[in-house]
């Protein structure tokens, strides 16, 4: 369980990228792309045709190709991987493998337990 400081680093770490996954949200919502959302760890995970970028609690996440890659149900777990990077980043005491396992390397402030 995170702490109090942690999930104020968090909050205040992930806010920006938050704010511009509402505007998207938004603008996938106009654009009648959105396939299905739900709620998964504390994030909204939209499922969208052809976008896939995790922006701070918003996880977008398609099965679709675009022009530039090739996505399929894959996506989904690589994009909400990048939101449990993220808080190791945010200065979470992090318990997960996430911190561990990652590719990048975390944040000083991300101790593995």
């Amino acid at each position: 369980m995170m702490s109090l400081l942690g999930r104020g680093l968090s909050l205040v770490w992930e806010a920006p990228q938050t704010a511009l996954g509402a505007a998207m949200l938004g603008a996938e919502a106009a654009r009648k792309r959105i396939v299905q959302i739900e709620v998964e760890d504390g994030r909204l995970v939209v499922q969208s045709r052809g976008t896939g970028i995790s922006l701070g609690y918003i996880v977008f996440w398609s099965r679709e190709n675009s022009r530039w890659h090739d996505l399929d149900a894959r996506n989904r777990a690589h994009e909400l991987g990048h939101t449990k990077q993220s808080r190791c980043s945010a200065g979470s005491t992090c318990r997960s493998s996430a911190c561990r396992l990652s590719r990048v390397q975390p944040s000083p402030l991300c101790f593995a337990k």
